[in-house]
């Protein structure tokens, strides 16, 4: 099974027929019905059920419909962030700095930062015990910041 086979698979359930399935895909049929007919043997399960009318999933292609909607959706996601990272708009932005200068100059700046990136961004607190290591700060569990509350690193030992 493969996504190219999923994503027929829920064209031809999408439109309600093979045929109508390839020209919102802008294929020819029978690429179309040879993917799904692959794909109905790999899987040993009956996944349409053909009719005059046109087609209808069966109980196993509705469960296909569902997981395997779930698997493309995965993908996009993945293929999504991985392209942010290439593009630099994720991934990891460290600043070292004393923590009396975090709370006098880049308060500010913090804050605006998390306000802005609220689901994808963390603080870590330098570790007094370990060089480099860290500790996740406790206002990057919040979805928001505020100045105080988001922008203050703790007190050292």
């Amino acid at each position: 099974m493969d996504f190219r086979q999923l994503e027929y698979f829920r064209a031809v359930v999408d439109a309600g027929s093979v045929s109508q399935a390839a020209k919102n895909l802008d294929m020819t049929q029978p690429p179309v019905s040879l993917a799904v007919a692959k794909l109905e043997r790999e899987l040993g399960v009956r996944l349409l059920e053909r009719t005059a009318q046109g087609v209808r999933p069966t109980n196993a292609g509705l469960y296909l419909l569902r997981n395997g909607g779930r698997l493309l959706a995965d993908r996009d996601r993945i293929a999504g962030t991985l392209s942010q990272m290439g593009e630099g708009v994720v991934g990891d932005l460290r600043i070292g700095v004393e923590p009396m200068v975090i709370n006098e100059i880049v308060a500010d700046v913090l804050a605006d930062f998390l306000r802005t990136w609220p689901p994808r961004c963390a603080l870590w607190a330098p570790s007094p015990t370990r060089r480099g290591a860290g500790v996740p700060h406790p206002a990057s569990r919040s979805r928001s910041a505020t100045r105080p509350s988001a922008a203050r690193w703790p007190a050292g030992p």
